[in-house]
């Protein structure tokens, strides 16, 4: 006796399998936006004409599949490393802290470790504290805080030569006296 799968469950994986395939062949995420996407892939061209069009700099849409739907165009780019792309945004006036809850521009780009993008954002007033905070609550962060650590540490300034190591030919004057001290 022959076993068959009813036409129900193979239509029901027909469509999963046409669905994912779709995906993979166009690059297209499912819970991308367009200017997201287009940030995340480094097309600039693309990002320009959207914003050029009035699409709102500031755009939460995810970078592409399995992403956090609640980032910016600019989590997106500052991730995938495209500098170029990140400018573009920074000159459009896109707000350098937005995005979710759980992810913004600077933590894309620490997890991610692209040095030029980090500098820029932080250079952008990107919010330093926040960042190191969710990174190293995040399991998979530790790398990433490490990375901002070294970018963000501040060398030990010299210290300057002080006066009392050349010696003085002339003797200190002695203290002047005040009205306190005779009474």
């Amino acid at each position: 006796m022959e076993k068959f799968i009813s036409p129900r469950i193979c239509c029901k994986i027909s469509c999963l399998l046409i669905l994912a395939f779709s995906v993979l062949l166009t690059g297209c995420a499912v819970t991308g936006g367009s200017l997201s996407s287009s940030a995340y892939k480094g097309d600039m061209a693309e990002g320009k004409s959207l914003l050029d069009k009035g699409l709102n700099v500031n755009e939460k849409g995810g970078c592409g599949w399995g992403w956090d739907p609640d980032v910016t165009a600019l989590t997106c780019a500052a991730h995938g490393g495209h500098m170029e792309v990140t400018k573009v945004l920074l000159e459009r006036g896109v707000d350098v802290n937005a995005g979710s809850n759980n992810w913004r521009p600077l933590m894309s780009a620490a997890y991610a470790g692209h040095t030029e993008i980090a500098k820029l954002l932080i250079e952008k007033s990107a919010d330093v504290d926040y960042t190191m905070a969710k990174l190293q609550a995040w399991p998979l962060g530790k790398d990433g805080l490490k990375f901002l650590e070294r970018l963000v540490k501040k060398q030990p300034l010299r210290q300057p030569e002080t006066l009392a190591v050349k010696s003085s030919t002339k003797p200190y004057p002695p203290p002047t006296k005040s009205d306190i001290d005779e009474k």
